[in-house]
């Protein structure tokens, strides 16, 4: 029995850092083309150490080259421990107080941001490195919030999962249904459309006179409108319609409203075709990217 309970022990701890590590790659994935002077940013996990004196070390588990969006996992990550790594101090002193620091290190800017647990303990540290970039500007220090806000909240209900297994919970996405590796791809994104959601939801008859008022919109406003009503009428790519502001904003109405707060992405029933929205879309708008990934995974 002790051998058994071992092994289980074993297997979700895995587990659990498998699923983490998955979540921030697609939190990751998202901010990427948004935050440019995010140069690279270095995943950190906790362990603790054998000589229980020195508490915990670092697991150098992950790598984001932010150029690319691309993560690469390492099968043989790196240890770090305090005594060692004097220059890298500011990820223990992250951990340890589970609050963000933002230092200098090898003459270049570094964000330490951790990642808790239920009761608020660091799990472990991402470190973001902006290189000479001091300080964000202002749209992407936006975003970035907004990720490290979500992919918080989707740690949170991931871990919850694995604490309380024999409470079932209502699945918000159809992909969510099933179990494994296809669930935990999507709760990033899951969390990001609700907070679009949300959003969406405070929209009323103002907010769509405003909208109906332009004679001649923006070109980003008539873009991210295209993209949306092709989620729901596929059949208008390429057409006359697609292409008249005056056709679009006619269905700029409480049942599109309805339509895109019901709208599940993962869907089979979801005839959208992802190449066709990202025409419109594409550097333009984080929440419908949301829906671009999610239909993607």
């Amino acid at each position: 029995m002790g051998v058994t309970n071992a092994f289980s022990s074993a297997y979700h701890h895995i587990q659990r850092k498998r699923d983490i590590l998955q979540l921030v790659s697609s939190a990751f994935a998202w901010i990427y083309s948004r935050a440019p002077n995010i140069r690279v940013i270095d995943t950190y996990l906790m362990e603790p150490c054998a000589d229980k004196a020195q508490g915990y070390a670092f697991r150098n588990m992950m790598h984001t080259d932010n150029n690319t969006g691309v993560s690469e996992i390492y099968s043989s990550p790196a240890t770090l421990r305090r005594r060692d790594n004097l220059f890298r101090d500011y990820l223990f002193k992250c951990a340890d107080s589970s609050e963000v620091i933002t230092t200098d290190a090898y003459g270049e800017r570094h964000i330490a941001v951790p990642i808790r647990d239920h009761t608020g303990r660091a799990l472990g540290v991402l470190d973001l490195n902006t290189g000479h970039c001091r300080e964000l500007p202002p749209h992407e220090y936006q975003d970035l919030q907004k990720m490290l806000q979500m992919l918080q909240e989707a740690c949170n209900e991931l871990l919850d999962d694995q604490r309380f297994k024999d409470t079932a919970k209502e699945a918000v996405l159809e992909a969510e249904q099933v179990s494994g590796q296809r669930k935990v791809g999507v709760l990033f994104h899951r969390f990001m459309l609700q907070d679009l959601r949300h959003c969406v939801s405070k929209l009323d008859h103002q907010s769509f006179a405003e909208l109906k008022s332009y004679k001649e919109p923006p070109v980003m406003v008539h873009s991210i409108l295209k993209a949306v009503l092709l989620l729901f009428f596929p059949e208008w790519d390429e057409s006359e319609e697609i292409h008249s502001w005056n056709q679009c904003k006619l269905k700029v109405n409480s049942d599109l409203i309805r339509k895109i707060l019901s709208f599940d992405p993962t869907a089979q029933y979801v005839r959208s075709n992802p190449e066709i929205l990202t025409k419109y879309i594409k550097g333009r708008n984080s929440a419908l990217t949301t829906m671009h990934a999610l239909k993607w995974l």
